[in-house]
C-alpha cells in the first residue's frame, strides 16, 4: 500500500510535534502533538480505503492477481505443528503424541551430567564481593567491576568509599 504526499507530510508534522513535546513537556505542545496525531489516523485510513477501493473494484477485473495477493495478505490461517512421523517411522496427528515426540527429539540433543563425578575443588580464592569490617562495607575489584556491568549499579552513589 503506498502512501500519498499528503499522509507522509501528516506523519512527520507528527514526528517533530512529539519529539518537541517530548523536549519542552509542554500541555500545550503535547495538545498539539494530539490533534496532529488524530489526523495522521485519520488521513492514514482514508489513504487505505482509498486503496482497497481501486484494488476491488478498478483492478478486479484487469489485474485480478492483486485482488487475490491483497486477500491473501489479509488471511490469518494458523496450521498448528504439522503431522509429525516418530522414531518407528508412523505418522502422528493427536496433540499429545506430537508433544511426546517432540519432547523425545529435544531430550536427544542434551545430555543428563553425572553429578557424581564433579570435582570438589575446595574453598574458592577469590573473595566474597563485599567483606564486612568494622561495620562498614570494603568493595572487591571484582564486586566493582560486576556492579558496573548490571543496571542497578550504574550510579555511583551505590559505592561507598569508605576504606
Amino acid at each position: 500500500m503506498g502512501r500519498n504526499t499528503q499522509t507522509r507530510r501528516a506523519m512527520r508534522r507528527k514526528q517533530r510535534a512529539h519529539s518537541k513535546a517530548k523536549r519542552a513537556n509542554n500541555p500545550i505542545d503535547w495538545e498539539k502533538y494530539k490533534r496532529l496525531k488524530a489526523n495522521t489516523q485519520k488521513e492514514t485510513r482514508k489513504a487505505h480505503r482509498k486503496y482497497i477501493q481501486d484494488v476491488v473494484s478498478n483492478d478486479f477485473k484487469e489485474n485480478p492477481k492483486r485482488f487475490y495477493t491483497y486477500v491473501k495478505s489479509k488471511k490469518q490461517e494458523s496450521s498448528g505443528v504439522s503431522a509429525l512421523t516418530n522414531t518407528d517411522g508412523f505418522l502422528h496427528s493427536e496433540s499429545s503424541q506430537k508433544a511426546e515426540i517432540l519432547n523425545d527429539q529435544f531430550q536427544s540433543v542434551y545430555t543428563k551430567e553425572d553429578m557424581t563425578s564433579i570435582p570438589n575443588r575446595g574453598p574458592s580464592r577469590y573473595p566474597a564481593p563485599w567483606v564486612k569490617s568494622n561495620a562498614k562495607q570494603k568493595w572487591s575489584i571484582q564486586a566493582v567491576k560486576e556492579a558496573y556491568t548490571t543496571q542497578s549499579y550504574m550510579t555511583r552513589k551505590h559505592f561507598s568509599t569508605n576504606t
